[in-house]
C-alpha cells in the first residue's frame, strides 16, 4: 500500500473526499461517485472510516467513529460476516492505504488446501486437495472463507475454468451464494470479465437474472466493466437487459454512468433494451451522461438515437440536466 493514513486525513481536506476506510484499509472510491459523491446514497461515508456503520446497517452519523480507537472488538458474529463481505465488494475498488491504528476484530483464517488450490488455478492440486477432504462440503467452516466466498466463488472470478469444472463435479451448487455479498459464481465470472467461464455456467442452467446483495445483475456488472463478449453470451444466455436496481438504474444507464461507450454501443447493437428508459426520478442513460458530463457515452448514446427532449421529474431534458450540473463537455452550443 501507498501511505499509512490516520482518521484525520480522511477528513476529505486533503482532496480524498471519495475514499472512506473499511476494516482499517483505505480505499479509492472514485469510481463509485454516483453512491459517494454529493447526492448519493452512501455520501455520508466519503472520507471517513464506514466499518461499523457497514457492519450494523447503520446509516447513522453516531456509528461513524472520530478516532482511530474504534477497533470493532464488540461487534456480533453476524455484523462481522456482513462486514467481510462488504470487504469483498471493496475489492473492485483501488487501496491507497492503511488506517493507522486499526485492529480488527475480523481476523484472517487460513485457507484450506481446497481454497488454496482455487486461488493458484492450479487444477491437479485441487482435485489432490478434494481427494484429501472428501467431506469438506458438508462442513461450512470449510466451504466458505471469511469473505462468505466459496472455492468456486473465487475460481470463476480468476477465470479459472478448469477449476470450475472440478468444483461443479464435486458437487458445489451452481448458484451458491457468496454469504455476505450474494454474489453468483456467475456474477462473479461476469465482474471479472471471464467469458468462457461464464458461458460453460450458462450452459448448465447458472441464473443470468441473479442479483448482489447491491440489487446488481451480471448483465450490469459486465456492461461497467465494458466486458464485450460477457454482455453478448449473457443476452444470448436470456438475461433480462431491462432489469433495473434499487434506483431504476438498468445496464445502459451505469454504462451511461461510468463513461463507457463501447458498452453502450454493444447493447444498443444487441437491441436489448429500451435506449430511452428511464430510472425512477424518470433519468434516461442520457441525463446521467450530461449530468457526469462523460462526453463519450454522451456521443455514443446520440449515435444510437436516444432522445435529447425526453424530460425528467424536475423537467429537464438532457442538455438542461448537463447545464445545471455545469458539465460543458456534454453541452451542445
Amino acid at each position: 500500500l501507498n501511505v499509512v493514513l490516520s482518521n484525520s486525513t480522511l477528513s476529505g481536506e486533503d482532496g480524498r473526499e471519495l475514499c472512506l476506510a473499511l476494516n482499517g484499509i483505505v480505499y479509492d472510491v472514485s469510481s463509485g461517485s454516483q453512491h459517494y459523491g454529493k447526492g448519493g446514497g452512501y455520501r455520508l461515508f466519503a472520507g471517513r472510516d464506514a466499518s461499523r456503520c457497514l457492519a450494523k446497517g447503520s446509516l447513522d452519523e453516531a456509528d461513524i467513529p472520530t478516532l482511530v480507537t474504534d477497533n470493532l472488538v464488540d461487534l456480533t458474529e453476524d455484523e462481522v460476516g456482513t462486514l467481510k463481505g462488504w470487504v469483498q465488494m471493496f475489492s473492485k475498488y483501488p487501496r491507497v492505504g492503511v488506517l493507522e491504528g486499526f485492529i480488527s476484530s475480523a481476523a484472517e483464517v487460513e485457507p484450506t488446501k481446497v481454497f488454496a488450490a482455487a486461488r493458484s488455478g492450479k487444477t491437479e492440486d485441487l482435485r489432490q486437495a478434494l481427494k484429501g477432504d472428501p467431506d469438506w462440503l458438508k462442513d461450512e467452516d470449510k466451504l466458505y472463507d471469511d469473505t462468505g466466498a466459496t472455492p468456486l466463488h473465487i475460481a470463476a472470478s480468476e477465470g479459472y475454468l478448469e477449476c470450475v469444472k472440478v468444483l461443479l463435479e464435486s458437487g458445489v451448487d451452481k448458484d451458491i451464494l457468496n454469504l455476505a455479498s450474494k454474489e453468483t459464481p456467475l456474477i462473479g465470472a461476469a465482474r471479472g470479465d471471464h467469458a468462457e467461464v461464464l458461458k460453460y455456467l450458462l450452459s448448465l442452467g447458472a441464473d443470468p437474472e441473479a442479483k448482489d446483495a447491491m440489487g446488481y445483475t451480471s448483465l450490469i456488472h459486465a456492461s461497467m466493466h465494458v466486458s464485450l463478449k460477457v454482455m453478448e453470451e449473457l443476452i444470448k444466455g436470456g438475461a433480462d437487459a431491462t432489469y433495473g436496481d434499487a434506483e431504476g438504474w438498468t445496464c445502459l444507464h451505469w454504462a451511461a454512468a461510468k463513461d463507457t461507450p463501447k458498452s453502450i454501443d454493444k447493447l444498443c447493437q444487441l437491441n436489448a433494451l429500451d435506449v430511452d428508459a428511464q430510472d425512477k426520478a424518470g433519468n434516461t442513460s442520457l441525463h446521467w451522461a450530461g449530468k457526469y458530463g462523460n462526453a463519450n457515452a454522451y456521443k455514443a448514446l446520440v449515435k444510437n438515437k436516444a432522445s435529447e427532449t425526453i424530460l425528467n421529474s424536475e423537467g429537464e431534458a438532457p442538455q438542461l440536466a448537463a447545464e445545471k450540473a455545469h458539465q460543458t463537455d456534454c453541452v451542445i452550443s
